[in-house]
């Protein structure tokens, strides 16, 4: 899980909470991957749209101001290019219809707050190898 291929490994995190999105951002940065941060969903759409070959990943608050997880999730589903970045879903919301509503919007997996690093990096390394094997990576560029 923690291995010289996580240095190949950019995420995009967002969350609107500064402390869990410090948490977040040294979990990762452990296990040597590479880290950009956004504390808004349309913050994160923006830089996604800017670059979007620039993330394997995108760990993504669930509940936010202005533009929430599920919108963030449902527009770049939406969008050709962008479908295909895996979007791991963090939320503090456990109820099982508040996680099938992410599963349901395309999230590729969800976690529940407070994250514990072991599963956090398991998922990622699930995901980006999820759509290496898919091929889909990376086409649109």
């Amino acid at each position: 899980m923690v291995n010289q291929e996580n240095k190949n490994i950019h995420i995009l995190a967002v969350d609107d909470n500064q402390v869990s999105l410090t948490i977040l951002i040294k979990m990762l940065k452990r296990a040597d991957c590479r880290v950009i941060s956004a504390m808004e969903g349309d913050e994160a759409l923006h830089l996604v749209k800017q670059d979007p070959v620039a993330y394997d990943v995108i760990l993504l608050d669930r509940i936010m101001p202005n533009m929430d997880g599920i919108e963030v999730t449902k527009t770049m589903k939406a969008d050709p290019v962008l479908r295909y970045i895996p979007i791991i879903m963090q939320t503090a919301a456990s109820k099982p219809e508040e996680i099938s509503e992410g599963i349901e919007a395309g999230v590729f997996y969800c976690l529940t707050k407070p994250l514990e690093a072991k599963s956090l990096l398991s998922v990622v390394a699930a995901a980006v190898e999820n759509e290496t094997i898919l091929g889909r990576r990376h086409y649109a560029s």
